[in-house]
């Protein structure tokens, strides 16, 4: 699935089944580390740290990011996944939904963005919603077979 799919964070607190991995290499008996640390959630999902877009930094509020934020690519087969079980085909996500990874994640902070991005250059809205909200946007978007709608999504300003 052609899909950037991100999230950005203030901070990655920890989770209770999301591991962090290393890869290294050997060289003169010792080991070196090689890439950045990716978290992974079971074996579908992997949260890899990449920067975020200019052109994404300008379709945030002013000043919404903070110096320390985490942002990461969701990958692995996980939106595959998601796609098949919105279509009520059965799925084995043994025990590490995506789903109940973005809540847990999502849920820790009064800030975060998710990128629903199909193609990598397409931003067709900004939504203010809940985790479930947001969750229900993520599914309903896969759900359709064309015209997939490009979304940042925020939390609800406090307050509202």
């Amino acid at each position: 699935m052609d899909v950037l799919f991100q999230i950005f964070l203030p901070a990655l607190n920890p989770v209770a089944g999301l591991e962090p991995h290393q890869e290294t290499f050997s060289w003169g008996g010792e080991e070196h580390p090689q890439g950045p640390v990716v978290h992974r959630w079971g074996e579908h999902v992997r949260l890899v740290p990449r920067g975020i877009q200019d052109h994404i930094k300008k379709l945030l509020p002013e000043g919404y990011l903070g110096p320390d934020w985490v942002f990461f690519d969701v990958e692995g087969d996980r939106l595959e996944l998601l796609w098949e079980e919105v279509r009520g085909h059965e799925v084995d996500w043994g025990d590490r939904r995506l789903d109940d990874l973005l809540s847990r994640l999502l849920e820790r902070h009064g800030r975060w963005v998710v990128l629903f991005e199909p193609f990598s250059d397409q931003i067709d809205i900004v939504y203010r919603l809940s985790t479930q909200g947001c969750l229900d946007k993520l599914k309903a978007n896969l759900a359709r077979d064309t015209g997939r709608e490009g979304f940042i999504a925020l939390p609800p300003e406090p307050g509202c």
